[in-house]
């Protein structure tokens, strides 16, 4: 367990794999927010809904059930990518020592 943590492929996999989700919300917060509308009631997040615009009748609020529920999918999605990276390396390395 040590060894994986302190693997440089692991963490290449789990920063790419959160650089990723983080990139695709703040893509689609800049989707939502640049249409103009006055009274209408939008929501954004990749996965789950992490915040909701306000209209007449509705405030603007975050949505912390959303922020959880993502961040814990990013960090689980993450940690099984840093995994793959890990192995397909451990993989590569043991075939280039076999040769």
């Amino acid at each position: 367990m040590y060894r994986l943590i302190r693997a440089r492929s692991f963490w290449v996999g789990v920063f790419s794999a959160a650089l990723l989700f983080l990139s695709l919300n703040l893509i689609e917060l800049v989707r939502q927010t640049s249409k103009l509308c006055f009274d209408c009631d939008k929501g954004y997040g990749i996965r789950f809904r992490v915040y909701e615009s306000g209209s007449v009748l509705h405030t603007k609020e975050i949505l912390w059930n959303g922020v959880v529920a993502s961040s814990f999918s990013i960090a689980l999605i993450s940690i099984i990518v840093g995994l793959a990276f890990y192995s397909v390396g451990a993989f590569i390395s043991n075939r280039q020592k076999h040769r």
